[in-house]
């Protein structure tokens, strides 16, 4: 699997591009203040992948249906302008 390491800053200003090439199944590694993320679409159809079926476990994907519920209804607070 090909991986590529962004800034931050880099992946702020050219979202859509890394979004687009995660969807591809590139990794795609966000480095800020000498920490690491990895930017990964949720999705059963990539889950091909060892360590995305790792990250996902059964509590993992329970946890984010319940998430996706709580926005659903409502009971989310913004985040935007952080």
């Amino acid at each position: 699997m090909e991986t590529i390491e962004v800034s931050s800053n880099n992946f702020r200003t050219r979202q859509k591009k890394f979004l687009d090439m995660s969807d591809q199944g590139i990794r795609i590694i966000l480095r800020r203040n000498n920490k690491s993320y990895t930017v990964m679409p949720v999705s059963s159809s990539v889950s091909n992948d060892k360590e995305y079926d790792e990250y996902f476990t059964p509590d993992m994907l329970a946890r984010i249906d319940r998430s996706l519920e709580q926005v659903a209804q409502g009971k989310v607070k913004s985040c935007i302008g952080l």
